[in-house]
Order: C-alpha cells, then structure tokens, then sequence
C-alpha cells in the first residue's frame, strides 16, 4: 500500500484495534494476528507500522485483559457463566504484565491500569466482606501476592472471609 494512502491505512488500523480489542479471552494472540496480517500476511497489506501505530494496537489488547479481569473481580457476577473469579483474574493478571514486558512497555501497568484493577481488587475484597464464607479460586498466598502487587491492603482475618478452593 502505498505511503501517502493515510486514510486507507487509518482505516485498516481501526478495523485491527477492534479486534483486538473485542478479541475475547487472547487478546495477546489477537494483538499479534493483527501484527501479522498488516505486516506480512501475504494477503495482507504489508504495511511497515510505526511506533504509534504499534502501540494503538498494543493498547487495544491493554485494554482488553483490563476489562477481562475486571469481570472476573466483580464480586456480584461472579456466580455467572462468564466470570471466571478471583484465581483467573489473578492468572490473567500475570498474563498482562507479562505481555507489557515482552513488548517493552512495562511502564503501562503503573499508571491507569493498577489504578483501575486496584479498585477492582478492593471493590471484590469489600462486598466479600459483607458476605463471608465466599469460595474463591486461589490460593491465600496467590491472593496476598496478588495484592501487594497491585498495591491493595488486605483484610486480617481472611480465613474469616473467604474458603480457599485451590
């Protein structure tokens, strides 16, 4: 595609970040399949992407392992299908903080990412709380990791408010 059809390649840009962005439960994957296709697919375009424009995708997949793990923190849907609790919130945690130091950009979950999952992690912590006996599926010590590194005060007594699963 030639350089100076800016439009077209926005255009193919924007189509790519919604589906990584929507990518379900790989948006690692979906972020690397879009990589592909634009680069070197050889039904692709073969466009030779920039920084930014590597990074827009990136962070359509930032966003969605947010979202995914947000869901699995929300302590009223967790008896849904969908919700996957708060062991596959921390895995997909690891997942992303993974994917952000293959890519060089580690830096991405200081700023609103934990803020975001910081106040997802203390929303679930709360409402368990007012419910105690809650089976999660973690471990005590996947759970005060996970904590401390999002940077969320536990409660004391957790024996007292969660039955460990795993």
């Amino acid at each position: 595609m030639e350089a100076c059809d800016t439009a077209a390649v926005a255009a193919l840009l924007e189509d790519e970040w919604y589906l990584v962005r929507d990518s379900g439960e790989l948006p690692e994957t979906a972020f690397h399949s879009s990589l592909y296709y634009l680069t070197s697919h050889p039904d692709g375009p073969q466009l030779q992407l920039d920084e930014m424009q590597r990074h827009f995708l990136f962070q359509a997949a930032v966003s969605r392992f947010v979202e995914i793990i947000l869901r699995d923190l929300d302590f009223t849907a967790r008896m849904s299908p969908a919700a996957r609790g708060l062991g596959r919130a921390i895995i997909n945690y690891r997942r992303l903080a993974l994917f952000c130091r293959r890519q060089g950009k580690e830096e991405c979950l200081e700023a609103v990412v934990r803020d975001d999952l910081r106040a997802g992690l203390a929303a679930f912590l709360c409402s368990a709380e007012r419910e105690p006996g809650v089976v999660v599926n973690c471990t005590l010590n996947e759970l005060r990791a996970f904590a401390v590194e999002l940077g969320v005060s536990l409660p004391f007594a957790l024996g007292d408010i969660f039955v460990f699963s795993a």
